[in-house]
């Protein structure tokens, strides 16, 4: 697994698979993708790791933020990345939630009982969901990234100012 490679060709998403033993599977924006011998978990902590971001302060940030405990959407490496469980464990402890990076994704669809993540890439992911479940960790993400759009306009006139360069409306 080359963190930086997959960071580099742009990741779409990364969810647990059940392929020769708990794999994880990754769809980069191109559409294509590969499956690691790794599980989702321990892919996710290599991301955050290559980012210098502490995973367990990132996830209790977020909880106080958004009010909620557990299965909060994630701002790593300026993505915010969803998560959705991607498969039904077969075996209790299994890891079953896969983390899609919101920019990327299209759309929910509903086909009879399943739900279905369309992405960029053209894919249709099955998660296992309600599409109310779903819609509330699609809003939580979008109300993540509204807030780090702010926040990063907010350093950059900062650093603009720091520098001299200033920013005036003309005046007539």
């Amino acid at each position: 697994m080359n963190i930086k490679e997959d960071i580099e060709k742009g990741i779409e998403c990364f969810y647990p698979v059940y392929e020769d033993g708990d794999r994880t599977r990754v769809i980069f924006k191109d559409g294509s993708d590969e499956i690691i011998d790794s599980n989702a978990r321990r892919y996710l902590k290599s991301l955050a790791h290559f980012y210098d971001i502490d995973l367990k302060a990132l996830t209790s940030h977020t909880a106080e933020k958004l009010g909620q405990r557990y299965s909060n959407p994630l701002v790593i490496g300026g993505e915010v990345w969803v998560p959705f469980y991607a498969r039904r464990p077969v075996v209790s402890g299994d890891v079953c939630t896969g983390y899609f990076a919101l920019r990327y994704i299209e759309g929910l669809s509903r086909v009879e009982n399943d739900l279905f993540l369309r992405t960029s890439s053209g894919r249709y992911l099955q998660i296992y969901h309600r599409c109310t479940t779903a819609n509330k960790r699609l809003n939580n993400a979008r109300l993540l990234e509204r807030e780090m759009y702010s926040q990063r306009e907010f350093e950059i006139f900062r650093i603009l100012e720091r520098e001299g360069l200033y920013l005036y409306k003309a005046v007539k």
